[in-house]
């Protein structure tokens, strides 16, 4: 009888799977959604009565990257940097089924990085944007002229890499949750993956920390856009 009750507690344990991503990762993430979607929306729209909003949204994906910087370094087993190393070989490996299960697959990766690289890019160069009208980015008095104009010209296009970016990620969850049927779609919503690895840990005061000092570059950047 004992041997039956394990193997079932073994088997809801594994089809429940293990910790992956932390709660401060968690929030983190749909903290960047709610921020990106408001910033391309208001981006987007021909309004300039939404311009503080989408500049306070940039603001906001900046201090987050800087959240998700340090939490690189400091955070849970599977968030930190390190983890987010691959190589081609292991990219085709990926679609041929060779690769070892581990907590990242090597297209997330290359995904993952690309979009955080494109919203540094363009959140960055928010910054230093100016619409010549009424709008200017917070540290726009702190460079000159073509500096400025060359910033305006990154964030009047790199917004389309971004979209392209999340696309391609949406689109992977469509698969994988629809036509694969895996729960991965889910790992954002559980922190949870099918996999026999360890469970994640990690420090809450850590991310707490973290957390105000991402909150305080947001005041700085908040107090030089006035």
């Amino acid at each position: 009888m004992i041997p039956n009750i394990t193997a079932e507690h073994q088997m809801a344990k594994q089809k429940q799977g293990v910790l992956i991503w932390e709660w401060p990762i968690r929030v983190w993430h749909w903290l960047l959604v709610f921020a990106v979607t408001t910033a391309l929306v208001t981006g987007l729209i021909p309004d300039l009565d939404l311009m503080n909003v989408h500049t306070w949204a940039g603001m906001t994906v900046v201090a987050l990257l800087v959240f998700r910087l340090i939490w690189g370094f400091l955070g849970g087993t599977y968030t930190k940097l390190r983890h987010y190393f691959t190589t081609p070989q292991q990219f085709v490996n990926h679609f041929r089924g060779l690769n070892n299960p581990a907590a990242h697959t090597s297209p997330g990766i290359v995904l993952a990085v690309s979009l955080l690289l494109a919203l540094a890019v363009q959140s960055g160069a928010g910054l230093f944007t100016t619409d010549d009208v009424l709008t200017d980015g917070p540290l726009v008095q702190f460079v000159d002229d073509d500096a400025v104009e060359f910033a305006s010209d990154i964030h009047d296009h790199g917004w389309k890499f971004v979209v392209v970016l999340i696309g391609i990620h949406l689109s992977a969850q469509l698969i994988y949750g629809v036509f694969l049927r895996n729960p991965i779609a889910l790992a954002m919503f559980t922190g949870r993956k099918r996999l026999a690895l360890p469970k994640t840990t990690f420090a809450t005061w850590k991310a707490l920390l973290i957390y105000v000092v991402s909150g305080l570059i947001f005041g700085l950047l908040l107090f030089y856009s006035r």
